[in-house]
């Protein structure tokens, strides 16, 4: 329903019907629909929520106004009722804006003492092996310098073209034979 008042009043009610009922107002009588006057009845606690929310509201211009909507009814919301409980509760005044940080630092220092410092796993240390046995039995193609050879030249030259080494790291778990330079590479 549209009715004007100082400015276009849009409501919409699945329990009013359109009827409207005359009240008396600077010694006029004015009709106003029944649902308004009920609304404006009511509005006591809205407005007051409203109006609490309003003081520090994480919204901002550049989310989009769906994301807006579930971040005020999920955040603005759920922060007021709590505020309004919390405040029952212990009986003393806060600020909602007051309460609102009192909860963020209380979430931040609760993550802080829950997880400990991230730390980076200790690296083991790779180590490249000569392979024992004398070179020319224990000589191999270089894994990696294969590898790279079969992608640009093809299995058959790879095979002829690839650097033979003795050397392989012993703490990686498949012991790959390496040259140094693709050691390197791989491990640093």
């Amino acid at each position: 329903m549209k009715w004007k008042d100082k400015r276009d009043v849009l409501v919409l009610s699945t329990k009013h019907s359109v009827r409207f009922v005359e009240i008396i107002k600077r010694g006029q009588v004015v009709k106003k629909p029944q649902i308004v006057l009920e609304y404006n009845k009511a509005k006591g606690g809205v407005d007051l929520a409203d109006q609490m929310a309003s003081y520090s509201t994480p919204l901002r211009k550049s989310i989009r106004w769906y994301k807006k909507i579930a971040l005020d009814m999920l955040l603005n919301i759920a922060m007021i009722n709590a505020h309004v409980l919390y405040q029952s509760v212990t009986k003393t005044k806060i600020k909602v804006t007051d309460f609102r940080v009192a909860i963020l630092k209380s979430f931040c220092a609760k993550q802080q003492a829950d997880e400990p410092a991230l730390t980076r796993p200790k690296r083991q240390k790779h180590i490249l092996v000569k392979l024992d046995g004398p070179s020319r039995m224990t000589r191999r193609n270089c894994g990696e310098c294969y590898k790279m050879n079969v992608k640009n030249l093809g299995r058959l030259q790879a095979r002829n073209k690839t650097k033979k080494v003795n050397t392989f790291c012993s703490v990686c778990p498949e012991k790959p034979i390496l040259c140094h330079d693709c050691f390197f590479k791989l491990h640093f």
